[in-house]
C-alpha cells in the first residue's frame, strides 16, 4: 500500500550543510544526499532555531503487515532477552544481600 503528504522541510542552524549545499546536491543528481540532510515537521520549529526551507512531498510505500509484525517480534523479544537478564541480576543481587544479612544477624543460642 502506497500513500503520499505533504510536510514541511527543515534544517537547523547549526547543520553543517547550508541551502547552497542543497541546492547544490538537487542540482547534480543527489537528492537523497539533499533528502537525507533535512528533518521533516508539521510543527514550527523556529523557536528551536530551526529554518523551513520548504515543503516536502514523501510517498510512503508500505512494506507487508507479517514483515512488519516480525520485526516488531524480533525487537520485542530482544527486549524481553535483555529485561530477563536485568531482572535475573536484580534477583541476584537482592538474594546475596539477603544472605548477607542473615550470616551478619545469625546467633548461636547458648
Amino acid at each position: 500500500m502506497k500513500f503520499t503528504g505533504t510536510i514541511g522541510a527543515w534544517i537547523a542552524s547549526t547543520s553543517r550543510a547550508s541551502f547552497k549545499d542543497l541546492s547544490h546536491m538537487a542540482e547534480s543528481g543527489k537528492g537523497d544526499a539533499a533528502v537525507s540532510a533535512l528533518s521533516y515537521s508539521h510543527v514550527d520549529m523556529t523557536f528551536c532555531g530551526w529554518i523551513r526551507v520548504g515543503e516536502a512531498t514523501i510517498t510512503v510505500d508500505l512494506f507487508s503487515e507479517s514483515s512488519v509484525n516480525s520485526a516488531q517480534m524480533t525487537l520485542l523479544k530482544a527486549e524481553l532477552k535483555e529485561t530477563r537478564a536485568n531482572n535475573q541480576q536484580r534477583e541476584n543481587d537482592i538474594m546475596d544481600r539477603i544472605s548477607n544479612l542473615s550470616a551478619l544477624t545469625y546467633e548461636v543460642a547458648s
